[in-house]
């Protein structure tokens, strides 16, 4: 070969060299099964993952290879059978994961999150699976979402910052989307079925059985009904995140729920950590729950610790998980501050506030909330479910929070460094901002909430609050120290009151709100809290000692 004379424009060629022997005990013929046998192997895994998983437009062909197992005298392969432009199998760059592809589909060169089958039952109704995450070069899908208290004032503006979302997602923008799976309410069953039917919701849960069997459009819906119906609903239905938004008590079971299975919790509900923070927060650090704040208040202190190292994080495999709650900033803040509006009865006399009738109690000169909370906020209870809230979350004790009355509810709070520094988080009295940010984390897109007008305010006016206009304030300090049951006592003798000054229509004054709960925490003997049993029997006897109180 070496002496051939080598034509110009040719390389030299090294001699072919014949495949070395096989050994004896190896027939041709087994061989030859066992190649075949292989290739077919190959073709139908290489099919079914990349054809119908992957859905690759070009059809992947599997050739053999020049140097495959070939028994010795046997002929070689037939050029003029090979396949043309045989291409070996190759995923592009930007490939999304093994146990994502299936929600993604591949066109154009680009790996595009699939659509939700079942979503296109509503004008609204479609929902991607998911959003092409540039920087890591792939799709992850759309995250799953219950909403407990869809029917409320939190539970219909979270729909409303769902559906604008997915309207970010079909301009192409890259931002987070969920896909609502399920529903639950208390009673409402029109709006709820209005809304499954918008949102493609095939699972939903009712407390109150009437109006079930009226509304058509739960007809095609699998219902949950009765008092554990929304606990049901948590526990059956796979999900990703549980927006808790059930008003009192009775969104306790399915929140702990959501926390005991691992799932992240958007939390709008303060009864979940008054009554059982005991219980919620050791378990959400145990499943590495996440608990992200919803209320105005604590989003902002949220907000204002991004960046700082915090303890005692739910483990969720990656850095960013110490910077969602529950953990401890005690020894790297010097103390936090909450805003409250001061509600309609911010600059009335003390007895004249004692007289109020609920018509001027829920005339709330900022925010829009239901019925409940905005006597609450008139009596500046909900703020004192808000310290115990914070006192939990954030792992501080009741002398490092502090209230400040802020009638332009400009300032949702402020967090005092040890460095001397103070953060403030400023924004629009409007819930949307909160729950967007919820939702979105680590992320900020365009959010759908009321941007603030500078030019309408010239000032920002602050005052500490008055303890003997609104005594209930004090209260959520005294929770604080003693721990165990007397969240649930605070909670439950506050809810009695409420409902009865409500249903009283003028006849019970709104002062005699916060004497009741006084006294009844007063007469409570207290204890640690060791399981569910024990908040649910403190709830039940402070409820029958508030109702014997009051007369009803």
């Amino acid at each position: 070969v070496l002496q051939r004379p080598v034509r110009p424009g040719h390389m030299l060629r090294r001699p072919r060299l014949e495949p070395p022997p096989q050994p004896a005990d190896r027939e041709p013929a087994k061989v030859d099964a066992v190649r075949k046998a292989v290739v077919v192997v190959v073709r139908a895994v290489v099919d079914n993952t990349v054809e119908s998983r992957l859905a690759v437009p070009n059809r992947v062909e599997v050739v053999e290879a020049a140097g495959a197992a070939r028994a010795p005298g046997s002929p070689r392969q037939d050029p003029s059978r090979a396949p043309r432009n045989p291409r070996r199998f190759r995923l592009p760059r930007s490939h999304p994961p093994r146990r994502l592809r299936a929600r993604c589909t591949h066109s154009g060169g680009n790996w595009r999150p699939a659509r939700l089958g079942r979503s296109r039952e509503g004008p609204n109704s479609t929902a991607r699976l998911g959003w092409m995450n540039r920087n890591e070069g792939h799709s992850l899908r759309a995250r799953r979402l219950i909403i407990l208290g869809s029917t409320g004032s939190i539970g219909t503006q979270t729909l409303e910052v769902v559906a604008h979302l997915r309207a970010l997602a079909d301009r192409g923008e890259d931002v987070p989307c969920y896909e609502v799976v399920g529903l639950a309410a208390g009673r409402s069953a029109d709006l709820l079925g209005r809304q499954a039917a918008r949102f493609g919701v095939r699972e939903v849960a009712m407390a109150s059985h009437d109006g079930l069997s009226s509304s058509s459009a739960l007809s095609r819906c699998t219902v949950r009904s009765g008092r554990d119906a929304a606990e049901r609903l948590v526990r059956e239905v796979e999900c990703d995140v549980v927006l808790a938004a059930m008003v009192g008590v009775a969104g306790l079971p399915a929140t702990l729920a959501a926390v005991e299975l691992g799932r992240d919790v958007a939390l709008a509900n303060k009864e979940t950590l008054v009554a059982a923070g005991e219980l919620v927060v050791p378990a959400a650090r145990r499943s590495g729950s996440r608990l992200l704040p919803v209320d105005s208040e604590h989003s902002g202190v949220w907000q204002c610790l991004q960046g700082l190292e915090c303890a005692g994080a739910s483990p969720k495999g990656d850095a960013a998980s110490s910077l969602v709650p529950p953990f401890d900033v005690s020894r790297r803040v010097r103390r936090v501050m909450l805003t409250a509006s001061g509600g309609p009865f911010r600059e009335w006399p003390s007895d004249r506030v004692r007289r109020a009738t609920p018509a001027e109690a829920l005339n709330h000169p900022t925010w829009k909330m239901g019925r409940k909370v905005t006597i609450d906020s008139a009596s500046l209870t909900n703020k004192a479910l808000e310290v115990i809230e914070a006192h939990w979350l954030f792992g501080l004790p009741a002398d490092q929070i502090g209230v400040l009355v802020h009638p332009q509810s400009i300032v949702h709070s402020l967090v005092e460094f040890n460095d001397g520094s103070v953060i403030a988080q400023l924004g629009a009295p409007d819930m949307r901002c909160p729950i967007n940010y919820a939702l979105t984390w680590p992320r900020r897109p365009e959010g759908c909430c009321r941007r603030l007008d500078w030019s309408a305010f010239s000032r920002l006016d602050f005052a500490p609050p008055d303890l003997e206009r609104f005594p209930a304030l004090g209260l959520g300090f005294e929770v604080c120290r003693r721990g165990g049951t007397s969240g649930a006592v605070f909670n439950a003798a506050n809810e009695v009151a409420v409902e009865a000054f409500l249903a009283a229509d003028g006849a019970m004054p709104f002062g005699r709100i916060a004497e009741t709960t006084c006294a009844v925490m007063e007469e409570h003997t207290y204890r640690p809290l060791s399981c569910m049993g024990d908040v649910l029997e403190a709830d039940a006897s402070a409820r029958a000692l508030s109702r014997r109180r009051l007369g009803s």
